[in-house]
């Protein structure tokens, strides 16, 4: 009995069995004979090198396959190469060539094996030699050498090395007796580094920053200790010439700040922006303003320090001697009462400016403030910007408000008052508006 066969392959719908078959696509077409020397132009001239970039191309290699590519007509002619193109087109003349499967790349490197050594000029001259490189660097290396002063000649022979000048003169060995080491005398502010344990690093940045009558050391971040040494030597920093002192964001706490008072001569401003200067340092200021002559002073900021009422205290009742003072800046710091600020401004006549922004002055320091704004504007004073932005009035804020206003209806000179973030009420708001009603200036 015989076993029944394998059950039939059905299909995607099951009807019977799908066969996968394969159908002849050989082309019947057959090749006229052209002229000798003519190139066809057919489906297969795809296989050409192209112009796109593949991976690891080079811009060179792109402009070589171009050459290939416009020149392979003439080329054939000339050199009596066969009449060919890379791929499946049967060659002219010679019968239907056998059916081959050629890549492209493979196309690509039979016609570069034709093409060699048959590059224009052009394009060989354009070729970088492989050595020319080392051969530039090597001529670069001894041009340097020649433009040195000194020529070393080293001689392993008795495994010792010896320096001759230009002329041939031996030069002296380290360690023999005749060999001196160049010596210089040290820096007041070397000298003070040594002493400290302290690298002398900023002596190029402190020469850099002297010009004339200015010292702008801003952002450099010296701090204490070599400050303390750049104060120490007067032919690095000539303070007796500098009139204007930039040291903004320079790290100078009170010791710092007590040995530039000590040093501080007929100033015209004073920068201290942005450092960490206390009780102790203001207190050094103040003393330097009171004992010395600082009636060319124009600019004095300490803002962004940490300032107290005590050292604003120490700070107006010295500044009362300074008549040239136009601005006073001491933002960004910790006060909260504003009397003894009051009393330096209604007795100083030629003070334009004042800010005391970011600071924590309540309503009755604010409004001790504002009265001797006031009477500033009566005795005849030129106070034409004040700064208070950012100050809390939130709870007492009405006599502040009534002070202000009473100066905003008398001044004429005053055309700027920032009271931004003071948190003041209605009532507040309310007094300021009564105030500017008849101004004319802000």
């Amino acid at each position: 009995m015989t076993s029944p066969g394998p059950a039939p392959r059905l299909g995607p719908r099951g009807h019977g069995e799908v066969k996968r078959t394969r159908k002849s696509t050989a082309s019947t077409a057959t090749l006229e004979p052209l002229d000798k020397g003519l190139a066809l132009h057919s489906s297969a001239s795809a296989e050409l090198p192209t112009l796109r970039r593949q991976k690891g191309a080079s811009a060179a290699s792109l402009v070589r396959e171009k050459v290939y590519e416009e020149c392979f007509v003439e080329i054939q002619d000339s050199h009596n190469l066969p009449n060919s193109v890379p791929g499946n087109v049967n060659a002219v003349g010679k019968g239907p060539m056998k059916n081959e499967k050629r890549s492209r790349s493979e196309s690509r490197s039979d016609l570069q094996r034709q093409m060699s050594g048959l590059e224009p000029q052009w394009i060989k001259d354009k070729k970088p030699l492989s050595r020319d490189w080392r051969v530039a660097a090597a001529r670069a290396v001894e041009d340097r050498a020649l433009r040195q002063r000194k020529q070393v000649s080293i001689s392993l022979s008795q495994g010792d090395l010896e320096v001759k000048e230009q002329d041939g003169r031996a030069l002296p060995r380290q360690g023999t007796a005749a060999f001196q080491a160049p010596q210089r005398e040290l820096t007041a502010y070397e000298k003070v580094c040594f002493e400290n344990r302290l690298l002398p690093k900023f002596m190029t940045r402190v020469k850099d920053a002297v010009s004339g009558p200015v010292l702008d050391l801003c952002s450099c971040g010296l701090g204490d200790d070599q400050l303390v040494a750049v104060f120490a030597d007067s032919e690095l920093v000539p303070w007796p010439q500098i009139r204007r002192w930039r040291l903004r964001d320079a790290r100078m706490r009170d010791r710092g700040a007590q040995h530039l008072a000590k040093i501080l001569k007929a100033v015209e401003a004073l920068d201290l922006t942005k450092n960490e200067i206390g009780f102790v340092g203001a207190r050094s200021l103040a003393d330097a303003l009171e004992d010395k002559s600082f009636e060319q002073l124009r600019r004095l900021d300490l803002s962004a320090n940490i300032l107290n009422d005590d050292a604003a205290s120490c700070l107006a009742s010295a500044l009362k001697n300074c008549d040239g003072l136009l601005r006073l800046d001491l933002q960004h710091n910790y006060l909260q009462d504003g009397q003894h600020l009051g009393e330096l401004i209604a007795g100083h006549s030629q003070l334009t400016r004042i800010s005391l922004r970011r600071n924590r002055i309540t309503g009755p320091g604010m409004a001790a403030l504002f009265r001797g704004i006031l009477e500033n504007v009566r005795n005849g004073g030129q106070l034409a910007d004040v700064d208070v932005a950012w100050n809390p009035m939130a709870s007492d804020g009405l006599p502040a408000a009534k002070a202000m206003a009473q100066v905003f209806q008398e001044s004429a000179t005053l055309y700027h008052c920032d009271l931004s973030y003071c948190q003041l009420d209605f009532a507040a708001c309310a007094a300021l508006g009564e105030g500017l009603r008849d101004n004319h200036s802000l």
